[in-house]
């Protein structure tokens, strides 16, 4: 799994990461809610 840092290349590393995974988080959220709904 890659890390998109290239925008956020000013932050540190480790927030630039948890930002990653809630939005992987997020993004898994709503397919799953598209599945529940669907």
């Amino acid at each position: 799994m890659r890390f998109i840092i290239d925008a956020d290349s000013r932050m540190p590393l480790r927030q630039t990461l948890s930002q990653n995974l809630s939005r992987l988080i997020d993004s898994k959220a709503r397919m799953a809610l598209k599945a529940i709904t669907a």
